[in-house]
């Protein structure tokens, strides 16, 4: 794996840590915009395409979810229409098993995803983070594998922060 090729899943690691530590849907899913990117790229240059395409899917899905959960009748559109775009990519770029983690991973996110409580976003993630690890190792994504990790250690700790009975002065997660 060349330098480009470890820096983006390394750069990719270190904004996707952050995002779970906000209590924002909107930071978390824009941070998330942004690591797709990154992630996308590697998986071109690693040749993993199911990866890039989910991926590159992601990032446009997550743009859209920040812009667009004010309004409550486009959730639901909105989440179909990207679970239905995941099964169809998954279809085109179909290379065996693998194809499958990446595809259900990315299922697994646009749901969490499409539910504006942050406390379950983080919850219904950590299947999707389980799911890429193993994609990563596959495919040689060194830097993949430990964000997936970092993900699912962020998570834990957010949800320390921010999802137990909130105590005086504290708040709670963000709901719709």
């Amino acid at each position: 794996m060349d330098l480009i090729t470890a820096m983006l899943g390394y750069i990719a690691f270190l904004v996707g840590i952050i995002a779970f530590q906000s209590n924002k849907h909107k930071h978390i899913v824009l941070l998330k915009a942004f690591t797709d990117i990154c992630f996308c790229i590697q998986y071109i240059l690693l040749g993993a395409y199911t990866g890039a395409a989910t991926d590159l899917a992601g990032c446009v899905r997550n743009l859209i979810f920040a812009k667009e959960f004010k309004r409550k009748n486009t959730q639901y559109i909105i989440t179909t229409f990207f679970v239905v775009l995941m099964i169809v990519i998954g279809i085109v770029t179909w290379d065996g098993w693998l194809s499958l983690l990446a595809i259900a991973g990315k299922l697994c996110t646009t749901v969490s995803f499409s539910i504006k409580n942050t406390k379950y976003l983080r919850l219904f993630t950590i299947p999707s983070g389980i799911m890429w690890i193993i994609y990563n190792a596959a495919t040689g994504s060194v830097g993949g594998v430990l964000y997936e990790a970092m993900v699912i250690v962020s998570i834990i700790i957010a949800a320390f922060r921010f999802d137990r009975k909130p105590k005086s002065g504290v708040t709670e997660p963000e709901k719709s």
